[in-house]
């Protein structure tokens, strides 16, 4: 049985994607803020080379079980550089374990890279790449909300544990759903 540690659900008029972090072991799961740039969900931001030129925010357009998404979309011409909308977890609840990420993810007009993924980091690599492991989706162009599940083995060395869609081109995806168990 999984205990619920931490659940973030945010509102804005109305609710808006629904995050939870899990662990089997107790421990709670704290996420830590990567930039000061507003966020339409606390612990996450965009990253990427080409940052600048996309948005995440609130969208109650384009709702899921209910509630508002999160839209992550250009702003500007990217020129095909990738952004990713990502969040970063302590991996103490999972180090020696497996870190097991759901996600529900739609997607319009993707033309270019759009994926969703889960890695574990070591305290000292470059924030970009693949870590220490990996697991990564592609997403299709068009679709509706479809859920991702990817599963990694976090080693005792990792410092964290992140998560994160991305875009790299035009088009747009909707997130819902996250949630990280520690099994």
């Amino acid at each position: 049985m999984v205990r619920a540690v931490s659940i973030l659900v945010l509102a804005a008029s109305l609710l808006a994607c629904e995050v939870g972090v899990y662990s089997t072991t107790g421990v709670g799961v704290a996420t830590e803020p990567w930039s000061s740039e507003p966020s339409p969900m606390p612990g996450w931001s965009l990253q990427g080379r080409a940052r600048d030129a996309y948005a995440a925010e609130v969208d109650p357009e384009a709702p899921r079980d209910g509630h508002g998404t999160i839209r992550v979309h250009p702003t500007a011409d990217a020129g095909g550089a990738y952004a990713t909308y990502m969040t970063s977890l302590d991996a103490a609840p999972f180090r020696g374990r497996r870190a097991h990420a759901v996600v529900f993810v739609r997607t319009q007009g993707v033309t270019g890279r759009g994926d969703v993924w889960v890695r574990a980091q070591a305290a000292g690599p470059p924030a970009d790449g693949p870590g220490l492991a990996t697991s990564i989706a592609r997403l299709a162009a068009n679709a509706d909300f479809t859920r991702y599940e990817l599963t990694i083995d976090v080693p005792d060395d990792a410092a964290q544990v992140q998560l994160g869609v991305g875009l790299g081109g035009p088009g747009m995806l909707w997130l819902d759903g996250v949630r990280v168990e520690a099994q």
